[in-house]
């Protein structure tokens, strides 16, 4: 081999080495695109040790990683000592700094999204004001925090982003100047969403929380004599205008007399490090902007001195010191000043508005979301003048209409997506066959596609479920699996009765099928965990499923075998229904399933039997009418309403027991009957619609379905008596009156209200009745009432509830808005029937100064 071939070897040998150690590093300039790891939000950076960190840092936050799936963007810190209270990731998703909030401390950015803590907030100020809009709260599944790792996850949905998007990011432990990634003056990292693995789907529901600062009313006072010596026992008699619940629990007080403003600054950290900000001429215009509280400081006070602000030369803020009989006392906990009014240019009646800084918002007075104190200056004979609030009655205006409200109105099939009516339940009626093809293999995937589960959750409407072991068409076929039919038949048993029935009883259509042997120990203990699997399936958090029917056996699930008797005088020529003996086994067995779970999930039945109201697991089901808005099948002996309320004779010869008045702590409902005709029939002006009146007034009814006009176009003929009837189906939340204080004075705002039902039903489950506070946009108190909705029968009902608001600044109007909690996203869920709802679901009860 020659020396030039060498050479040349040579030469490729140490371009590829090159070629390999420069494909360690990414260029200059470009972005991070991490792929995508399937990873479990629970805090163990296991499942992210495949995946590189984006920026590193020292300090308590040391890396910052993200990675994604085609749902979710997933978010891991790692660190030592992070802080378990307050840290936040920052999110530029539209990748122009132009927009968004200017976030302080690194290079040029516009931040579209703040998550902090578990809250998810977007920006909706101008870039520089602080302005934040609650979109979302994780839960325990969605964001994971300890002093070693803080891991989060956001569904892209909300981000607005897809795959494909490119977002930057960083993160700040506990506020710190230090502590945070990138660090101090970096440039926020971009990440480019990937697709290629599959992650756990956890939808963020959009929930509002809320901040929780103490703060205490400000109150101007004469105060007798303050000498600025630095000692606290002469303010005794002055109440605090400020604290924060931080770990260093600042306080502010405020006070004057005719010549001087009064200021004492108390915390546990060194107070030489914060600033005091004044607003003297409350002018929007002018004044140096305090983003935080949108304050408009005309002066500060900062290592024990007053500086007055000048403008801005060069975008450099310009402050000029002021010397006078000022006299400021300052160790390291507590700063207490003496202002002249005259060189504020301030006189008595003018209000002056204070903040504090001490760089985290845990030693911020007030907090971010709150407005700034407002102190009037007044004389001590005023001071000691007593204001007495009235008493405000807001009586509020009703809406004459019908509303969508969860858990009650029509309930059609789930399996049908284009309903003209509005509804919140659709109904599920599923085969043993269709969910359980194999043995111990249960399909729901294939279930919840065919009954569209994700587009109806998608719309906030929960399912009514049943489980039906024979399911009439007009085709012969069985609706238990082949595999337990096979079963019945290897252990030497009859399987059941294929019938198709030749009498016209059961409706044309509608009367082929085959009735199972519903006394095989196979089937029975099948069908046991059967109903477990689906208990298990369905009691979770976001409860896809409201309510369970007891169906299973008979026709439909309907307790029947009818018609009895064929040609020729056959017995049981559709099958046979089992005594109650086996029945009640059945039932048991729905009990077991879905005793101790009706907080989410409520059990019906559909005629009254023993274990109804008296079982072993205190549980009192409720009741289907299958056949309501039919007289005879209402009023007779038999009937369903007469056999609720006094007993009856089954149609085997077997006495059942009453379930008298369940609807005082149970659903009732039910659909119409016979199909088509009957729900038309029942809803038409005259004896039709006036039996139907008469039968939803007798049984509370709260639903009807699958058999319902929700398909009928809006505006049919028949809109405005089915609009009657959604009325007084279930609940009717009307708010009639509130009452609360025009001034709060204290540390409490006490709210009464009035609230009518004017359905015929309770709400069926135990969500909470609350009151909230707004300051503009921001959130600032919230309070749960004691009131029981599940107890709220037609009539009037009464609220007292009582507000915490001390920590809000005196000199502000609060809006004061009621809403009813869906526990599944803590936002509000249901719509009272009032003007003033407000974009979020609250209702506003009116407006409260301090």
């Amino acid at each position: 081999m020659n020396s030039s071939v060498k050479a040349n070897k040579m030469i490729v040998v140490l371009f590829l080495i090159i070629a390999m150690v420069i494909s360690l590093f990414p260029p200059i300039g470009s972005l991070y695109k991490v792929e995508a790891a399937a990873v479990t939000v629970d805090g163990n950076a296991n499942d992210w040790s495949g995946i590189n960190s984006l920026v590193t840092n020292t300090g308590t936050a040391t890396s910052l990683k993200a990675t994604n799936d085609g749902t979710n963007l997933y978010l891991f810190v790692e660190g030592a000592g992070l802080s378990t209270v307050t840290g936040s990731f920052w999110l530029d998703t539209d990748n122009n700094s132009a927009t968004g909030y200017k976030a302080s401390g690194w290079g040029a950015n516009g931040v579209e999204w703040m998550l902090e803590n578990n809250t998810l907030y977007s920006y909706s100020g101008d870039g520089t004001s602080w302005s934040w809009d609650l979109k979302a709260t994780l839960d325990s599944k969605q964001m994971s925090r300890s002093g070693s790792a803080v891991e989060a996850l956001i569904p892209l949905s909300t981000l607005k982003m897809n795959v494909g998007s490119t977002l930057k990011l960083g993160y700040i432990d506990n506020r710190s100047e230090i502590n945070r990634l990138p660090a101090a003056n970096g440039t926020l990292p971009a990440y480019v969403m990937t697709g290629e693995a599959t992650a756990p789907v956890v939808t963020a529901p959009p929930v509002a929380t809320i901040p929780a600062p103490v703060v205490t009313t400000p109150e101007a006072a004469a105060p007798g004599k303050i000498t600025v010596d630095g000692s606290v026992n002469d303010w005794s008699g002055v109440k605090i205008a400020a604290t924060n619940g931080g770990a260093n629990s600042p306080t502010l007080k405020i006070t004057n007399d005719e010549t001087n403003l009064y200021l004492l600054l108390n915390s546990k950290k060194n107070v030489n490090k914060g600033t005091v900000w004044l607003d003297t001429d409350n002018n929007p215009s002018n004044g140096f902007d305090v983003r935080r509280w949108n304050l408009k400081a005309d002066w500060k006070i900062e290592n024990g001195s007053l500086f007055k602000y000048e403008g801005m030369t060069n975008n450099t803020p310009k402050w000029t010191k002021v010397t006078g009989d000022h006299k400021f006392s300052q160790g390291s906990s507590i700063l207490e000043a003496s202002i002249l009014l005259s060189a504020l240019n301030s006189k008595m009646g003018s209000k002056v508005k204070i903040g504090y800084d001490n760089v985290a918002e845990m030693e911020r007075l007030p907090s971010d979301i709150l407005p700034t104190p407002s102190h009037v200056l007044i004389t001590e004979a005023e001071a000691s003048k007593s204001v007495t609030p009235t008493t405000v009655t807001n009586d509020l205006v009703e809406l004459d209409s019908p509303l969508n409200n969860p858990f009650k109105g029509w309930a059609p099939s789930a399996k049908t997506t284009s309903y003209s009516q509005p509804v919140k339940l659709v109904y599920a009626g599923v085969t043993w066959k269709e969910l359980e093809p194999t043995k111990g293999n249960y399909n729901f995937e294939a279930i919840e596609k065919t009954n569209n589960f994700a587009y109806w959750k998608s719309k906030g409407v929960k399912v009514v479920f049943r489980v039906i072991m024979d399911n009439p068409t007009g085709q012969a076929h069985r609706d238990i699996p082949d595999w337990l039919y096979n079963e019945i038949v290897a252990a030497g048993q009859s399987p059941g009765t294929a019938y198709s029935d030749a009498t016209g009883g059961m409706g044309a259509g509608n009367n082929t099928g085959f009735s199972p042997n519903y006394s095989a120990p196979s089937v029975i203990q099948g069908h046991k965990l059967l109903l477990e699997a689906i208990a298990n399936r369905y009691y979770t958090n976001e409860r896809p499923v409201a309510f369970v029917q007891i169906g299973s056996l008979g026709h439909w699930g309907e307790f029947h075998t009818w018609p009895y008797n064929g040609p020729s005088g056959v017995k049981n020529y559709t099958g046979v229904f089992p005594t109650v003996e086996v029945s009640n086994q059945y039932v048991q067995q729905y009990l077991d399933a879905f005793a101790g779970k009706e907080d989410k999930i409520q059990v019906l039945i559909r005629r009254s039997v023993e274990l109804a109201t008296n079982n072993n697991k205190g549980m009192k089901l409720g009741m289907f009418n299958d056949v309501f808005g039919d007289k005879a099948s209402f009023d007779a002996d038999w009937g369903w309403y007469t056999g609720t309320q006094n007993g009856y004779w089954d149609d085997l010869g077997q006495k059942q027991p009453g379930n008298a008045n369940f609807w005082d702590s149970r659903i009732s409902a039910g659909e119409f009957y016979s199909g088509e005709f009957g729900m038309k029939a029942s809803l038409t002006s005259g004896s039709g619609f006036d039996e139907t009146l008469r039968q939803t007034e007798m049984s509370k009814i709260s639903w009807l379905g699958p058999n319902s006009p929700a398909a009928l176009p809006v505006g049919n003929s028949l809109q405005a008596n089915m609009d009657t009837l959604k009325k007084k189906m279930g609940y009717h939340f009307v708010l009639k009156q509130a009452k609360y204080p025009s001034l709060v004075t204290g540390g409490s705002l006490p709210v009464n209200l009035t609230i009518e039902n004017k359905g015929m039903q309770h709400f069926p489950f135990n969500w909470k009745l609350e009151v909230l506070v707004y300051y503009g946009r921001n959130l600032v108190s919230r309070t749960a009432t004691n009131a029981d909705l599940t107890t709220w029968k037609t009539g009037t009902h009464k609220v007292d509830v009582t507000l915490p608001v001390e920590h809000l600044p005196s000199g502000n109007s609060y809006d004061v808005y009621v809403g009813i909690m869906n526990p599944e996203t803590n936002l509000p869920g249901v719509d009272f029937a009032n003007e003033g709802k407000h974009q979020n679901g609250t209702f506003k009860l009116g407006t409260v100064t301090k």
